[in-house]
């Protein structure tokens, strides 16, 4: 596949600059892929500090004032993408798109994937199903078996107040949670792979439906396969998606019933990148500004017998952060530390005071079964917790 001269710049080691909530694991996969990230995020932590340019922006300033933000303080013409929390914002996507590259979906694009009404027709045309909704909670029964879906996450429907407006009703359906990733140019897609979720897992100390983490690679029946190409496809070509982008579902036997759209960098991509060797940065990169998907090997489940699993960390309770006690105990992970029993990731600066119900750090656990690098990931977050403790 040709690449422009602006690509060939990137891949030579120039700038981009990543944006969101907190951009840690995608700035590892561009680092792994040779380019430079400026990175701007709320954490500024102390793994990403230590291996590329980082700015903590201010909730003050975050998202609202991004634009502004990011054209007096990051590299001029540098490309912009975006991760986690500013698809719900795309307002905000508009405006920097006004004044920087952005390599990744529009706000246009972005208000469509993220529509229910949008979405459920477009399942529907391919023939997918999608639980029932809607937008007023007139008539939706208050016995839980209904969910309230907001721009702060999602919570089982009693009837209770609910702080922050939320984006709409809708009937809980069981299954196991779980993740797909593809890199996509508009019209077709390449599926990467996909993982199951860690969501509301007590051991993370998160609230139930709260997402949490990811293990993966999940292995795919044929049947579930060519439905999760036939899903990407299908969405692709509705939407107009390019590059990465995620599909969040709840797995019935083989049938995903789907939940969401994330059309950014989704956080379960990095625990393919490092089950599978996946280089994917290059392949998103291409599509931007133009041109079409690469056809890449991105791997295969049974190629490499290694399971990832990736866990969000919360706290019950106000926090002071102690890094020496954790970092004494295991690695930090790295851009380029691929192999390695338990690592940390995520890591707030020595003496940061961490909020309750905020996100603590990330713990990674490789292994060569599924049970064992669930074991590990358990483990490794009771290790932290009780550290921690000690600590006080």
């Amino acid at each position: 596949m040709e690449t422009t001269n602006l690509q060939a710049g990137q891949a030579a080691g120039g700038c981009i600059v990543l944006v969101g909530a907190s951009v840690r694991a995608l700035a590892f996969a561009v680092l792994r892929a040779g380019w430079s990230p400026w990175c701007v995020d709320l954490f500024a932590d102390a793994d990403l500090r230590a291996v590329a340019a980082c700015q903590r922006i201010t909730s003050e300033d975050y998202p609202y004032r991004l634009a502004e933000w990011l054209a007096c303080r990051t590299p001029k013409r540098a490309p912009v993408m975006y991760t986690g929390r500013l698809e719900n914002h795309p307002q905000v996507l508009h405006r920097i798109h006004q004044v920087r590259p952005l390599w990744g979906n529009d706000a246009a694009t972005v208000r469509a994937a993220r529509d229910p009404q949008r979405l459920q027709l477009a399942l529907s045309r391919w023939n997918f199903p999608f639980a029932d909704w809607s937008y007023s909670c007139a008539d939706i029964p208050t016995d839980g078996s209904w969910l309230v879906r907001g721009p702060r996450g999602v919570q089982r429907w009693r009837g209770q107040r609910v702080a922050a407006k939320p984006a709409y009703w809708q009937r809980y359906v069981a299954g196991e949670p779980a993740s797909a990733v593809y890199v996509a140019d508009s019209q077709h897609c390449v599926l990467l792979g996909a993982t199951w979720q860690l969501v509301g897992v007590p051991f993370c100390q998160a609230r139930e439906f709260q997402w949490c983490g990811n293990v993966g690679p999940m292995p795919c029946s044929p049947e579930l396969r060519t439905k999760l190409l036939r899903l990407g496809e299908g969405l692709t070509r509705e939407f107009g998606l390019r590059g990465i982008f995620g599909v969040d579902f709840v797995l019935q036997g083989d049938m995903p019933w789907v939940t969401e759209i994330n059309p950014r960098y989704p956080a379960s991509l990095e625990v393919l990148e490092l089950a599978l060797g996946l280089s994917w940065f290059p392949m998103h990169a291409e599509v931007f500004p133009g041109g079409a998907c690469a056809d890449a090997n991105p791997g295969t489940e049974l190629s490499r017998p290694l399971y990832v699993g990736k866990a969000v960390l919360f706290t019950s309770r106000p926090v002071k952060f102690r890094a020496g006690v954790l970092t004494d105990w295991a690695p930090m992970l790295t851009p380029w530390l691929t192999r390695f029993d338990v690592a940390l990731a995520d890591v707030p600066e020595d003496s940061a005071l961490i909020s309750a119900g905020a996100p603590l750090l990330t713990v990674l656990a490789q292994a060569e079964t599924l049970e064992a690098c669930q074991l590990k990931l358990q483990q490794a977050a009771h290790a932290v917790y009780s550290l921690l403790e000690k600590s006080d």
